[in-house]
């Protein structure tokens, strides 16, 4: 289907609505981990809140290695904030396992349906506003590069890599 055809609707998802599972490179063999909300605690995806404080839990099935993230607290005032955005995880700060060079910058995503919901946004001819706030949400703040019509073979080839990546998850 020609781009021209393809509609895409943006929802206003910011990027913590990728934050309940995050592929990571292992700090301790280089293989595959996962960042998951800390099992047994109650986790809302559609909690800005919960999606940015929740504990989290890094598992890596190759090697067995686990660590723990969770917001430290001095009274009611909490530290240790996430940074979202770049090719690291914004809890423990290692390298997101999927990110390939792409039109002379870096192409990244948290997990598969980040690559997902990228793919559809880049692939589409007509990006549809939705009723977000300005600037708000994930589509309005991606970098120029990437929504330029020029760089959209090299973007959605990019996006495939990254998709072949998600191939081998381990569930």
């Amino acid at each position: 289907m020609p781009p021209e055809t393809i509609r895409h609707h943006d929802t206003g998802h910011d990027l913590t609505h990728y934050f309940g599972r995050l592929l990571v490179t292992c700090p301790n063999c280089s293989g595959q981990a996962l960042i998951l909300p800390t099992p047994g605690t109650p986790y809302d995806q559609e909690s800005h809140y919960d999606a940015v404080f929740h504990p989290r839990r890094l598992t890596c099935t190759r090697c067995a290695a686990v660590a723990g993230w969770s917001m430290r607290r001095e009274g009611k005032v909490g530290f240790g904030v996430c940074v979202s955005g770049g090719t690291s995880d914004p809890f423990f700060g290692h390298p997101l396992w999927l990110q390939t060079p792409c039109a002379g910058h870096v192409l990244w995503a948290y997990n598969g349906q980040h690559v997902e919901d990228l793919r559809a946004y880049v692939a589409a001819g007509l990006r549809e506003r939705g009723e977000t706030r300005a600037n708000s949400s994930m589509f309005s703040r991606l970098p120029l590069w990437m929504k330029a019509a020029d760089n959209r073979g090299q973007v959605l080839a990019g996006l495939a890599k990254l998709h072949d990546l998600t191939a081998c998850v381990r569930r």
